[in-house]
């Protein structure tokens, strides 16, 4: 799993939480009899972005599935990754506010001022979603650690 940087935004929670997925993945997989070479590492860039921007409405509240570069709680946004889902870095990766290509956002700030949420991938193609409600079961591990994003 490659470190990844929050810069000056207390990011920690969106990084924390994807990475927290990216290394269960893996595992809950390939015990549901998935083969997997390596280790998804999934973008905490469209929370950032989109979560900033989407009330949890379906819980009856107005409140926001991420804070963005102002913390938050996991709860919000293990609820976003069941109920939206999450890219991989490699599709969606992580962008300053200016847009710039880094790996990791600026300071705190507006969440208007946030990159726009994606609707394809950088490359253009798609943008295929991980949804943790979707995700098989099990307890084994990854044949080896190596990360693809």
């Amino acid at each position: 799993m490659p470190a990844r940087n929050q810069g000056a935004c207390g990011s920690c929670v969106l990084f924390g939480t994807t990475t927290t997925l990216s290394l269960n993945y893996c595992k809950a997989a390939e015990g549901a009899g998935q083969s997997f070479e390596t280790t998804p590492v999934f973008s905490a860039q469209g929370i950032m972005s989109c979560g900033t921007r989407t009330p949890m409405e379906q819980y009856g509240s107005t409140q926001m599935y991420s804070n963005g570069c102002d913390g938050g709680l996991e709860g919000p946004i293990f609820a976003w990754l069941r109920d939206v889902g999450v890219a991989l870095t490699s599709c969606n990766p992580v962008v300053t506010n200016s847009g710039a290509g880094v790996d990791h956002f600026d300071a705190q700030g507006d969440p208007a001022a946030y990159p726009a949420c994606r609707t394809t991938c950088v490359d253009g193609t798609p943008i295929r979603k991980f949804k943790t409600a979707s995700f098989p079961t099990g307890m084994t591990a990854c044949r080896d650690r190596k990360s693809v994003v």
